[in-house]
């Protein structure tokens, strides 16, 4: 697929330093484990820090919550007529059309937050009212736009530099502060090559050195095996279910392979376990098909995935480098040659 104009559409990104007052409101909501009913279950639960705001596990649906880092960067759900597909939008399937209404979606899921309207919500917000009234210079009003500025601030903290950082061995390799090891540079070229991953997940600075987000925002079926956890007959359709379109059964948006390494479940459903695993699944789909069968075996890519042709030395390779996008990599002093 090809690299979006729409990568130049940052939306609620903040500038480079320390929280905004809205930011730290969004935060202390994201955080907050008194706003779902019953209470204890937070933002956070389901979009854990320590695995870069994602989900180490299916919880309680037949979905892995996607990371928060760097859904910012996601435009408005649309049919690109060049590529003949959607891109953008938030969730998996991309049913919300921004962070803000993204953020609403989990307070009121039954399976999640289980909160029965905005303005209940809202009323258990009211411990933050004097912060809403600095950072929107209004009350907060349960009756009116309450719920909505409630999503507006989790939003500005999701679109911070703290959940945003660009803080990995990658970006610091494209700095000149660290040099990527040979395992991990062979791994880079398979990625732009061979594996067929650049397709859809860019990983070169844009031309007007836009950091690259390795995802196009795309959908697509890759074929991804059925989660065992998950009812037998249960079959996800994703973006073909949303749109009420077959043409797009079982295509799900792609990922943002920043921090992929740090996941601990892979695929919209969490079908698989490892990175390793992820990268043997899209090197050896077509050859081993009794073994990794689609849960929807419609719409399928077969183009760029599915029989790679990698050795075993190249899924390792391929594995390092994908660990380089992990952030938080700790910078040393010195210049290296960039990728």
């Amino acid at each position: 697929m090809r690299i979006l104009l729409a990568l130049l559409l940052l939306p609620m990104i903040a500038a480079a330093g320390e929280l905004t007052p809205a930011q730290r409101l969004g935060k202390a909501l994201f955080f907050d484990a008194s706003l779902s009913e019953p209470a204890g279950q937070s933002c956070a639960t389901c979009h854990v820090p320590e695995t870069a705001f994602s989900s180490p596990d299916l919880r309680k649906g037949t979905r892995t919550p996607p990371s928060v880092s760097y859904a910012a960067f996601s435009p408005f759900l649309r049919w690109d007529r060049r590529d003949g597909s959607y891109s953008g939008g938030q969730f998996r399937d991309g049913r919300a059309a921004d962070l803000t209404e993204q953020a609403k979606g989990p307070l009121l899921n039954p399976l999640e937050m289980n909160n029965p309207d905005g303005a209940a919500v809202c009323n258990k917000a009211m411990g933050y009212a004097k912060e809403f009234a600095e950072v929107f210079q209004e009350e907060l009003d349960c009756q009116a736009n309450g719920f909505q500025r409630i999503a507006e601030a989790i939003a500005a903290y999701e679109g911070s530099d703290e959940v945003n950082p660009f803080s990995s061995k990658y970006d610091a390799a494209l700095a000149g502060q660290a040099a990527l090891s040979a395992s991990e540079l062979h791994g880079l070229e398979l990625f732009r090559g061979a594996a067929k991953c650049e397709r859809c997940h860019p990983s070169k600075v844009g031309p007007r050195g836009e950091r690259p987000l390795f995802t196009d925002f795309g959908y697509d079926n890759i074929g991804a095996p059925k989660n065992p956890a998950n009812p037998r007959d249960f079959v996800d359709e994703g973006l073909g279910a949303f749109l009420k379109k077959p043409s797009e059964d079982g295509k799900f948006k792609t990922p943002t392979l920043r921090n992929v390494g740090a996941a601990g479940a892979f695929m919209h459903n969490g079908a698989l376990k490892s990175l390793e695993e992820v990268v043997e699944f899209y090197n050896r789909r077509d050859r081993e098909p009794d073994r990794w069968a689609a849960e929807e075996p419609r719409n399928v890519n077969r183009a760029e995935m599915g029989g790679l042709g990698l050795t075993a030395q190249d899924e390792a390779d391929l594995v390092a480098f994908l660990k380089t996008l992990t952030d938080d990599y700790p910078v040393r002093t010195g210049s290296a040659r960039s990728p």
